[in-house]
C-alpha cells in the first residue's frame, strides 16, 4: 500500500459514521452517471462534458425519484438536516464541492480526494488500488491451492488454470508431476503452490478479503481470524428449536379441528334370511316375505344403536383428545416465545462481538432478560462503519421492533416470533463461515506490502 493509500484510509477511518454513509452514496451516484455516459458515448449518442455531468442534484422533495440522490440518502437513515451537515463536513475535507440550488437544493460533486477515500474505505470493491489483483474467480482458484497445500489440487479443464501458470512476473501454480486419478480410465492435471503464489497469497490476502468478502480464504495465519465453526451450529440449533415449536403450534389446531368432524361408523356385519326359492306357493311365500321384512327392520334398529354408541364414544375420545390438544398447543405457546427470544438475543450478541472483536464464545453463553417485555424489541445492532452493512442491519432491526403504540388485546404469538427469527436469521447468515469479518476488513487497515 503506497502512502498516499494509508492517508486515504485513513481518512476514511476518521470520518463518523453517517459522513461515510453520505460520501459512499454520493460516489455511486457519481460512479452511476459516469457509467451513463460511458453508455452513451459507446453507442454514439450525446454525451456531456465531465464539469457538467458530475455534478449530482440534492433536490429534498417530498417523494423524490427512488434512485435520486435525496431518496439514496434517505433509505441510509440521512434526513435533510444530516445530509446538509455531512455535505459540510465533507466540504470542508476537500471530498466533496457543494453549490446551493435554491433555497433547500443543492449540487454535491465528488472530488479526486473524495473518489480516493471511498475507494480506500471498501466502497467499491472493483477499485482496491492493487494493480495486479486476479478477478474473483481466478483468487477463489488460488485460494483451493493454497488449501490444499502441500498436496496437489486436482484442477478443473477450464482454461482459466493458464492465468495462474503464467502469471507475470512469475507463476503462481504449477502443475505436479504426478496427475490426478479421476477413475481408472481418467487422469486430470493436479496444481502445486509456487513460492510465488504462497507470496502473492499471503502479501494480498487483505485486499482480496475486502474485494471478494465471499470467498472463503483462510488468512495466511488462520488463527488470527479463524471463525469458530461450532458459533454457526450453536445458532443453526437454536433456530431448529424456534422451528419445531412453531410447527408443533401450527399443526396441533388443524389436528384437533380435523376432530370434530368424525366419520360415520361402519354398519355391523349382519346376516339376512336367504329369498325362497322360485316356484314357493303364494301362501309359502307371503309367509317368507312377512318373515323378511321383520328381519330388515331388526337388523335396521341394530344398525342404528350400534352406530349410535359407537358414534357416541368416538365423540366423546376425540372431544377429549381434541382439548388435550388444545392444552398441548397453549402450552408450547411459552417455550416457542422463549426460543425464538434466546436465539435472537444469542445471535444479536455473536454480531456485536464480531464488529466489536471480542470473543463469539462469550456472546454464546449470554442469555436473555429473564424479565423481557414481549413482543421483544433486539438491541440495535453496533455500527460497522460500512454503509450498506449497516444500512441493511438498520433495515433489519426496524422490521423486527415492535411499534411503540400498543395495539389492544395480545400481539398474534406467530407473527411476532415470524418478525423475530427473520431478523436472527438475517444476521445468522451475515456471521455464518467468518463471513462478517471479512466484510469487517474493508474498514481496517491493510498490512500488505505495495
Amino acid at each position: 500500500m503506497t502512502k498516499a493509500q494509508q492517508q486515504a484510509l485513513a481518512t476514511w477511518q476518521a470520518l463518523p459514521a453517517q459522513h461515510a454513509t453520505c460520501l459512499t452514496v454520493i460516489y455511486r451516484a457519481d460512479q452511476a452517471a459516469e457509467a451513463e455516459q460511458r453508455g452513451a458515448w459507446t453507442t454514439g449518442g450525446r454525451t456531456e462534458k465531465a464539469s457538467v455531468w458530475r455534478w449530482r442534484p440534492y433536490r429534498p422533495v417530498r417523494t423524490p425519484p427512488a434512485d435520486s440522490l435525496a431518496a439514496q440518502l434517505r433509505a441510509h437513515g440521512l434526513n435533510h438536516a444530516a445530509a446538509l451537515a455531512a455535505f459540510t463536513a465533507l466540504d470542508d475535507h476537500g471530498l466533496i464541492e457543494v453549490r446551493p440550488c435554491g433555497t433547500q437544493g443543492r449540487d454535491i460533486k465528488l472530488t479526486t480526494a473524495g473518489r480516493k477515500v471511498a475507494r480506500a474505505g471498501g466502497v467499491d470493491p472493483a477499485h482496491t488500488g492493487t494493480k495486479d489483483l486476479l478477478s474473483e474467480g481466478l483468487w477463489e482458484m488460488l485460494v483451493s491451492v493454497w488449501q490444499a497445500h502441500p498436496d496437489a489440487y486436482p484442477a478443473s479443464d477450464s482454461g482459466a488454470w493458464d492465468r495462474l501458470l503464467h502469471a507475470d512476473p512469475n507463476p503462481l501454480v504449477r502443475v505436479a508431476d504426478t496427475p490426478y486419478r479421476l477413475d481408472q480410465y481418467r487422469l486430470r492435471r493436479a496444481m502445486l503452490l509456487t513460492d510465488a503464489g504462497a507470496d502473492h497469497y499471503r502479501r494480498n490476502w487483505h485486499t482480496y478479503a475486502r474485494a471478494y468478502p465471499d470467498v472463503n480464504a483462510p488468512h495466511p495465519d488462520a488463527a488470527t481470524v479463524a471463525w469458530p465453526p461450532h458459533v454457526d451450529e450453536t445458532l443453526a440449533r437454536l433456530r431448529h428449536q424456534c422451528q419445531q415449536l412453531r410447527d408443533l403450534i401450527t399443526a396441533l389446531p388443524a389436528a384437533a379441528d380435523a376432530l370434530s368432524s368424525p366419520a360415520a361408523a361402519p354398519p355391523p356385519p349382519i346376516e339376512l334370511p336367504h329369498l325362497p326359492p322360485a316356484g314357493t306357493a303364494p301362501a309359502d311365500l307371503a309367509s317368507s316375505l312377512e318373515r323378511l321384512h321383520r328381519a330388515a327392520r331388526h337388523t335396521q334398529a341394530a344398525i342404528d344403536r350400534a352406530t349410535a354408541r359407537y358414534n357416541g364414544a368416538i365423540r366423546d375420545a376425540l372431544t377429549g383428545y381434541a382439548a388435550v390438544l388444545a392444552d398441548h398447543t397453549a402450552d408450547a405457546h411459552t417455550p416457542y416465545r422463549d426460543a425464538c427470544l434466546h436465539y435472537a438475543h444469542t445471535a444479536a450478541a455473536v454480531l456485536d462481538a464480531a464488529v466489536t472483536g471480542h470473543d463469539p464464545d462469550r456472546a454464546l453463553r449470554t442469555q436473555p432478560p429473564a424479565d423481557a417485555d414481549w413482543p421483544w424489541a433486539p438491541p440495535p445492532s453496533p455500527a460497522t462503519g460500512l454503509p450498506d452493512l449497516d444500512a441493511k442491519l438498520r433495515t433489519a432491526h426496524q422490521a423486527a421492533t415492535p411499534p411503540r403504540r400498543r395495539t389492544t388485546g395480545d400481539p398474534d404469538l406467530l407473527t411476532t416470533a415470524a418478525l423475530l427469527t427473520d431478523y436472527a436469521d438475517t444476521l445468522t447468515t451475515l456471521l455464518a463461515d467468518g463471513h462478517l469479518l471479512r466484510l469487517l476488513l474493508r474498514r481496517a487497515p491493510a498490512t500488505e506490502q505495495s
